[in-house]
């Protein structure tokens, strides 16, 4: 797992949150900060202030010690392997080959096996499952209801429109949501919410669906973890530091605080069973 990496000294008071860097010290901040290994942003994500549910507590109580589980989208295997002792058979997937490749040299937890798959076209056996997890990822509701028991459970965390939106706001990105309709429209995919996704289990037979979200505020902790955020995430534009340096400099003199760079946290969770 990659964190983020030591800063200069020189640069060390812009690890402070409501400090503007120059432009020379953010560049120094992005040449400095780590890379993302696998899928794992726990060095970069911001913190929620409260969380209405968290996704640990969702996911301990959908799995039992006989489960068969899938995970859609695992990365590197990151947050699937913290509950490799939660059940008996996990299956991490992931379209990309480098990200599983990171979860393959973890050979600590023989539960669990990983391979590259698209997560809306699974070539797995129908009925074969008790748990599927999609946690910010693409999915096809038809494939999981396919590949899920009768009385399987389906968990799926996705961020929402609104996520992050100070952040897309001074960037001129528009929003989160806008910006995944139209990727998921250049690829003549459909784009789907939660409660998209909630209508077309309730259509495919399942009667017991919960669906939840909450928009709360979230911090990122300090400089550094916003440039690892900004360098590493998929957004509109790849982040340069030269030439958004000012729109950098607008969200640390708008949101910085002691407490860290205020954003906001827009997450949907549903819950089906089938």
């Amino acid at each position: 797992m990659t964190q983020l990496l030591s800063v200069p000294p020189t640069m060390t008071a812009f690890r402070r949150p409501n400090i503007v860097p120059t432009r020379a010290e953010l560049a120094g901040i992005f040449d400095a900060a780590g890379e993302i290994e696998g899928w794992d942003f726990r060095g970069a994500e911001p913190i929620p202030e409260t969380e209405p549910w968290a996704w640990d507590q969702q996911m301990r109580a959908a799995l039992t010690a006989s489960a068969r589980v899938l995970d859609i989208g695992t990365g590197g295997g990151e947050v699937f392997g913290e509950y490799a002792g939660a059940c008996e058979l996990g299956l991490g997937v992931d379209r990309n080959e480098e990200r599983i490749g990171v979860a393959q040299r973890d050979a600590s937890k023989p539960n669990l096996r990983f391979g590259v798959m698209d997560g809306t076209m699974l070539a797995l056996r129908d009925a074969s499952l008790d748990v599927v997890l999609a946690r910010c990822a693409d999915y096809d509701p038809a494939e999981v209801h396919r590949v899920l028991r009768p009385g399987g459970t389906f968990l799926t965390l996705q961020m929402a429109d609104r996520d992050t939106q100070n952040v897309f706001d001074a960037f001129g990105w528009g929003s989160y949501g806008r910006y995944w309709r139209a990727r998921f429209e250049a690829q003549a995919k459909p784009y789907r919410t939660s409660l998209d996704a909630a209508a077309d289990f309730q259509d495919l037979g399942c009667t017991e669906i919960r669906y939840e979200d909450y928009d709360v505020p979230q911090y990122f902790r300090n400089v550094e973890a916003l440039v690892l955020f900004l360098k590493a995430s998929p957004l509109p534009e790849r982040f340069d530091p030269e030439v958004h340096h000012e729109a950098v400099a607008r969200l640390i003199r708008n949101y910085g605080s002691e407490r860290g760079i205020e954003t906001n946290a827009h997450r949907e969770l549903l819950v089906v069973r089938k």
